[in-house]
């Protein structure tokens, strides 16, 4: 014979058990009158230094002792479902199933986001993450940015990354803007390693272009229409697809003869003239 479920009265102490047979059995004899009580919610009055704890018998707990004005190391249930925060620094997590480690004036209203820390920083994208930094907005689903002041993930910019840097703004799905200032890509799949005021694609223009394109670093580069368009150095416009702009380039060690070289090797002939294989 084996149990296969049972319930227990809490007010007569009695315990029935059904089996595999389907008969029951009592097992009587425990204690009455007692019930499970157990955590459910909690709030700290910085002012007063007071971590109140709720039951679910809607009784109240209340710890004292903290300092006043702090509280910053006490992580309590968020007004949301599943939300965890860092209390006592105006910190809100109106996101279901979000989090707010630390830091001050963080919100977070996008569904399972993440707030690490730093100061008025906003998630209102699904799945979104910010590491730290100040002011900083990730607006769409599976955007992430680790840091920096003032970068902004737009709502187009579905699974991309900003490192840090200031003033930075993603706009395509999957780019990548690793640092910098005042840096934006509208384009899909494309990189700003860094630097200043560089921009791959144009808000106005079909999505595709700018596509797969890459900017190393300087200053005041562009990448508008073109697609898998690379550049690296300073002021540069590029004009065409499929081709890398560079403002100088310097070869060293060409090779003097054409042995094991691919077809489209630069190599300089006896001369010392470039030539093209």
């Amino acid at each position: 014979m084996t149990v296969t479920g049972g319930t227990y009265d809490s007010n007569t102490g009695v315990a029935s058990f059904t089996t595999n047979s389907g008969n029951t059995f009592n097992v009587s004899g425990f204690l009455t009158g007692f019930t499970d009580i157990y955590l459910t919610g909690a709030s700290y009055n910085s002012g007063t230094g007071i971590l109140s704890l709720t039951n679910t018998d809607g009784s109240t707990v209340s710890a004292s002792g903290f300092t006043s004005g702090g509280g910053g190391g006490i992580m309590i249930e968020g007004p949301s479902l599943g939300t965890t925060l860092r209390c006592g620094w105006s910190n809100t997590a109106s996101g279901d199933y979000s989090t707010i480690s630390g830091g001050r004036y963080n919100t977070t209203y996008g569904l399972s986001s993440t707030i690490s820390g730093g100061y008025l920083n906003t998630t209102c994208g699904i799945s979104t993450t910010i590491g730290g930094g100040f002011n900083n907005v990730s607006s769409i689903w599976n955007s992430t940015i680790g840091g920096g002041a003032c970068n902004t993930t737009l709502y187009l910019a579905c699974g991309s990354v900003i490192s840090g840097g200031r003033l930075n703004t993603s706009s395509g799905c999957y780019g990548t803007i690793n640092g910098g200032r005042e840096n934006t890509t509208f384009a899909r799949l494309s990189t700003i390693v860094g630097g200043l005021c560089n921009t791959i694609g144009t808000l106005n223009l079909p999505s595709t272009n700018g596509n797969g394109s890459a900017i190393l670093g300087g200053c005041l580069n562009r990448i508008t229409s073109q697609q898998y368009t690379f550049i690296i150095g300073t002021n540069i416009t590029a004009n065409r697809s499929c081709a890398t702009f560079v403002n100088n380039l310097s070869i060293v060690n060409v090779p003097t003869s054409t042995v094991g070289l691919p077809v489209g090797s630069v190599y300089k002939d006896v001369n010392g003239f470039f030539k093209i294989v």
